[in-house]
């Protein structure tokens, strides 16, 4: 068998080569396929969930009460700390996240510093992660007077809900082997969106009644939302009524696509059965 034998030019090069690998190789890096994306998509979710939900309902009881410019309590405490946690988030995600891309006809883990900050900085979600981030409320306090409602600005993280289930999906996928269809997905994703368009919904509604209880809050955006609207609670007066025509225009847009997504997911539904029941009947032939 007969031996390659290198010039010392080539030979250089190669040791180059070698060398730098070896420095790549020595700075940490967290995996596309890390467990760590696991548990930080379950608390991203959660986290926008709290924040989608309890923002709100304080900011209503705020309204009510006429305490927007004063009210700070352990509530927004606890959503400062979230906040710190996700700029921890976009710190890793511009050094220490290596992602894969395909390339050359194979998938590729990139873990080159310089991509991995430029992939996030030009991403949309470095853009909402920045705008969510901002302490618009403290700043407002420190230029003038503090103002709850700054809090609202933290609303926009909904908009990641959709990436953050199939991020979900995709990582309990090759971290746990655990499988969600997209069948699951978006029924999932149209649960959370329900909910959260019952909470707003409801809040605002609460805010504009203070003497109504909130169960009847909920009651009459269930109603609305679903273009129902028995009449039984109505608006009495120009401000109450523009938000109920806005509530019930949202609650049209958003009945139309369930409906039009529960159309795609019937034949999903049916094909999985399908598959399900041709998977038991092979299995029974194989094992008798």
């Amino acid at each position: 068998m007969a031996a390659t034998v290198l010039s010392g030019k080539h030979r250089s090069k190669l040791k180059n080569m070698m060398e730098e690998t070896d420095v790549v190789t020595k700075e940490f890096r967290i995996h596309p396929n890390s467990r760590l994306h696991l548990y930080w998509d379950i608390f991203s979710i959660a986290a926008i969930l709290y924040y989608s939900i309890d923002s709100p309902i304080r900011i209503a009881s705020y309204i009510r009460a006429r305490t927007l410019d004063s009210a700070y309590d352990l509530g927004f405490v606890i959503g400062y700390c979230v906040d710190l946690l996700f700029i921890v988030d976009m710190i890793l995600r511009a050094r220490i996240y290596s992602f894969s891309t395909y390339a050359n006809g194979k998938t590729v883990v990139v873990s080159e510093r310089t991509e991995i900050r430029q992939r996030y900085l030009l991403s949309d979600k470095f853009k909402v992660d920045v705008f969510a981030v901002m302490p618009f409320d403290v700043v407002s306090a420190v230029v003038g007077r503090y103002h709850a409602l700054f809090r609202l600005s933290k609303l926009i993280r909904v908009t990641q809900i959709p990436q953050a289930l199939s991020n979900l999906q995709e990582h309990l996928d090759v971290c746990v082997d655990v499988k969600m269809n997209e069948t699951q997905k978006s029924i999932l994703l149209m649960f959370l969106y329900s909910l959260l368009l019952i909470v707003w919904g409801s809040s605002g509604w609460n805010a504009l009644r203070p003497t109504e209880s909130g169960i009847i809050s909920v009651y009459w955006a269930i109603t609305t939302l679903s273009t129902v609207g028995y009449g039984d609670v109505t608006p009495i007066d120009f401000t109450e009524t523009c938000y109920a025509l806005i509530v019930g225009a949202v609650g049209a847009v958003f009945t139309s696509a369930v409906v039009a997504e529960r159309d795609e997911l019937l034949p999903r539904c049916r094909a999985l059965r399908e598959q399900f029941r041709a998977q038991v009947e092979l299995y029974q032939e194989v094992h008798g």
